[in-house]
Parts: structure tokens; C-alpha cells; sequence
């Protein structure tokens, strides 16, 4: 058992580490003694949750044991640490009583065994209703190509049903339906369903408490939705509301900052495009891939100003640049040459 508790345990621990944080507040969770796997606890956590919360509470493993072996009660310290939801003291108290299975009094070891039995009832329910939301977390739902959801474990629609699962649970906390969300919208976008995600990227700009950065990515992502609409105006004013957020973040600033300046080009704007690159390209905190992103885009507005100097100057730099993406250096070669042609 002690070697089933550390298994699951190392688990989580790395889920932590990878999610670069995400998941602090699981670390305070239950003991997951006994988890599903993540697939199989949405479908838990759904059937728990279709109950009636009266049926779904846990219970406090004393008040089971303590009503049935009043003769022969566990000790105090026992039930002291049985109270304690902190992860390692409950490891603790399953390993005290495991110990107390072989005590010379038949009814103590009855009440270690009840309290076990209980308290793995207590922690799977719990555990299940977690999984489902570490998978929000940790997933990297949002990253997959269209290829790899086609192909991975049932495809997007079993992607979809899981994140929908986790934004229907009743008690998930707002930055976790506010990812699940985001997650949902951009697989649905490369679906082709836009006007779902549109929706799904909605639900999260209106939603209560709401992190920052998952309101400022459901922004720019709207408006690269509204933009394939040919909804011009509404991308530019989606781009905005995150370029004049003074507590956006700054990747979402410059992917929002790129993105109206493409939108602005065009419209025939370019020189109000080039100015959006520009202001991309002055703050230090942009992603090199939106450096690079930027750089080519205002490349491309000086050709067509008949700027072709500056034009290869900005080519010139996306090509030099170390982490600038392989398909931006190449099409950034590609563009200079034609230029010196």
C-alpha cells in the first residue's frame, strides 16, 4: 500500500513540475491513493457530480468508525491525522493504520479496517473530481496540431467532451474553466466550427475572475476568429483591448499588436500596420517569435512602400535573429532574394 501511496504521489509531483506551477494548489490536495486515470475520472467526476450533493459529500473518516466501534475507538492521535487533508499526513495515518490491522484487539483492527475502507470511498470521489481538472492544466490541448487530435485517443471530440466535462463541474475553480475554455475554443476554431469558438472565447471574456492572461489570449483569439469572418472592425477592437490593457501579458500584447497590424495592411493602412510592428519590435519583453513575426510583416508593408532597402534590412534580421521559427527565417530568405533579383 505504502508503495501505491508513493507511486501516486511521484505522480502528481511531476504533473507539478512539468504544469511549471499550475498545479501548487494540488500539492494541498487529498492524498490520490486511489485515482482513476485521468480519462476514466472525467467520466467519474461526471457521474459524481450528476448526484445530489447530499450524496456526494464526504464524509470525515471518524464519524464512521467512531459510531460503529464505540467499543473499541481508534486512538486520538489516529484520528488526528485522519482529519488532516494535507497529502503526506494522510500517507501517514493509512500507514498507522495498516499498522493497527494486526493489533492483538479484533475490534481495533475492525475499526482500522472501516476507517481504510472510508477513506479510500472519501479520497476516490475526491481524487476523481481532481483528475478531471488537472487534465484542464495540464493537457496542452491549445498546442496540438490538427493532426495529432485526429489521431490521439479518440481525436477532438473526445478533447471536447473532456473540457466540456471539466467547465460543467460545479465547484472548478474560474481559472480552470477559464483554460478549459480557451483549450475548447482553439480546438473547435481548427475544427472549423469558428462560431463555437467564438463563443467558448466569449464565455471566458465575460467570466467572473477571470485570469488576466486567459482574458487577454481569449481576446486575441476572437479576433483572429472574427478576422476569417471578415468581421474587420470587431478583430481591430478585440487587438485593442489587449494592446491597452496595462496588466496584459507581454506575449499576448505583441501577438495582439502583430495580428491588427496585419488586419490594418489590409485595410490599406500600411504605414499604420508598420507602426503596430514597430511597437512590437521596441519592447523587450516580446517573444522572439513575434519579433520575427513582426520583422517579416514590416518587410513586407515597406516592399509594397517601395522601401526595398528597409524592407531587406528587416529580412535581413529575422534571418539572424537565433530563435526566430524556421518557417519565418525561410520565408524571410525568401523574400530578400527576390528583392536583390
Amino acid at each position: 500500500m505504502r508503495d501505491f501511496i508513493q507511486a501516486w504521489a511521484t505522480y502528481f509531483s511531476m504533473l507539478r513540475r512539468d504544469a511549471g506551477g499550475w498545479l501548487l494548489w494540488i500539492w494541498e490536495a487529498p492524498a490520490p491513493s486511489w485515482a482513476l486515470p485521468p480519462r476514466r475520472a472525467v467520466e467519474a467526476a461526471r457521474a459524481i457530480h450528476a448526484q445530489p450533493r447530499s450524496a456526494r459529500e464526504p464524509k470525515p473518516p471518524c464519524a464512521t468508525h467512531s459510531a460503529r466501534t464505540s467499543s473499541a475507538p481508534l486512538p486520538e492521535d489516529v484520528i488526528d491525522l485522519l482529519t488532516d487533508r494535507r497529502p503526506k499526513v494522510r500517507a501517514v495515518a493509512v500507514a498507522e493504520l495498516e499498522d493497527l490491522l494486526a493489533a492483538p484487539s479484533g475490534a481495533l483492527a475492525v475499526a482500522a479496517r472501516e476507517a481504510l475502507e472510508q477513506l479510500q470511498r472519501d479520497e476516490s470521489r475526491t481524487v476523481a473530481e481532481t483528475a478531471a481538472l488537472v487534465l484542464a492544466r495540464t493537457g496542452g490541448l491549445a498546442r496540438r496540431t490538427q493532426e495529432q487530435l485526429n489521431t490521439t485517443s479518440g481525436g477532438a471530440q473526445d478533447e471536447i467532451a473532456d473540457l466540456t466535462a471539466m467547465i460543467e463541474l460545479p465547484d472548478a475553480p474560474q481559472d480552470v474553466v477559464a483554460q478549459a475554455l480557451v483549450s475548447r475554443g482553439n480546438i473547435k476554431a481548427q475544427q472549423g466550427d469558428c462560431a463555437g469558438a467564438i463563443a467558448d472565447f466569449t464565455a471566458v471574456i465575460n467570466l467572473a475572475r477571470a485570469p488576466v492572461a486567459q482574458v487577454a489570449s481569449a481576446l486575441v483569439s476572437r479576433g483572429v476568429r472574427k478576422a476569417q469572418q471578415g468581421n474587420s472592425r470587431a478583430a481591430i477592437a478585440d487587438y485593442t483591448a489587449v494592446i491597452e490593457r496595462p496588466d496584459a501579458p507581454p506575449d499576448q500584447v505583441a501577438r495582439a499588436l502583430v495580428s491588427r497590424g496585419i488586419m490594418r495592411g489590409e485595410q490599406g493602412d500600411t504605414q499604420g500596420a508598420i507602426v503596430d510592428y514597430t511597437a512590437v519590435l521596441r519592447r523587450p519583453d516580446a517573444p522572439p517569435d513575434q519579433q520575427a513575426r513582426a520583422l517579416v510583416c514590416r518587410g513586407i508593408a515597406k516592399g509594397r512602400q517601395g522601401d526595398s532597402d528597409g524592407a531587406i534590412a528587416d529580412y535581413t534580421a529575422v534571418i539572424e535573429l537565433s530563435d526566430a521559427p524556421r518557417d519565418l527565417v525561410a520565408e524571410a530568405k525568401g523574400n530578400r532574394q527576390r528583392l536583390r533579383a
